[in-house]
């Protein structure tokens, strides 16, 4: 039997906007920042979607070659979306220009907004990542407690940990870290079962923090664009 079609990661980002599409201009106005904003993180929700669904096809056929190439382009999709938020940040932090007193992008209080979702989807992403390593570390069975002899190689422990490594690296524009670097600073190098169920523990409860943070910033633009538009 030959090696899995990539064609389900493929199926998995169809819905995705195409990243070869030309830059978009930035907004002339507010208004126009609160939706660019918003259907960043519209964006942002397909690509988690796919990143998961990814997950879940890779951990029922261990078939690195796709789950591989749909990271390459969903890290690629994450790059432009961060840099499409740090745009409009930059925006509404210029001051106007003399002379200018109509103008409607000198909003530092809005930037503040969009770098607090920035930040909070900056630390989703580690935490994704590193959710992810650690599963797939424990469904390979990768440590000597899950076999109850002692005998696993120090050398399938990485291996489990390396199919993330270029996700994080190539990280979202924004600084987020790599998967094994996330997992490994905080786990000890043979974690025990104890060690993973508290870092899973952990890392879900940073996680809805995260998303708790990243919802609230969304509500805040929805409901400055109602005043904009009432």
């Amino acid at each position: 039997m030959g090696p899995p079609s990539s064609a389900p990661a493929a199926a998995i980002t169809a819905g995705l906007p195409s990243s070869l599409a030309p830059p978009r201009p930035l907004p002339s106005t507010l208004l126009g920042v609160c939706d660019e904003m918003l259907e960043v993180q519209r964006e942002r929700a397909l690509a988690y979607a796919a990143f998961n669904d990814g997950f879940k096809f890779y951990l029922e056929n261990w078939a690195q070659g796709p789950y591989r190439s749909l990271l390459a382009g969903l890290t690629h999709q994450f790059q432009i979306l961060s840099q499409r938020a740090l745009a409009l940040e930059s925006a509404l932090r210029q001051e106007s220009a003399e002379g200018e007193t109509d103008t409607t992008l000198n909003r530092p209080d809005v930037a503040d907004i969009i770098r607090s979702i920035q930040n909070a989807e900056r630390k989703k992403l580690e935490l994704t990542l590193a959710l992810q390593s650690m599963k797939s570390a424990v469904e390979q069975k990768s440590f000597s407690w899950q076999h109850g002899d002692g005998g696993i190689g120090g050398e399938h422990t990485c291996s489990s940990h390396h199919h993330h490594s270029s996700v994080g690296h190539s990280h979202d524009g924004n600084g987020a870290c790599a998967a094994d670097h996330a997992s490994h600073a905080s786990l000890p190098e043979e974690p025990t079962e104890a060690d993973i169920k508290g870092a899973l523990k952990q890392s879900y409860i940073e996680m809805e923090a995260c998303i708790a943070a990243i919802n609230d910033g969304i509500a805040e633009l929805q409901e400055i664009r109602i005043d904009l538009i009432e």
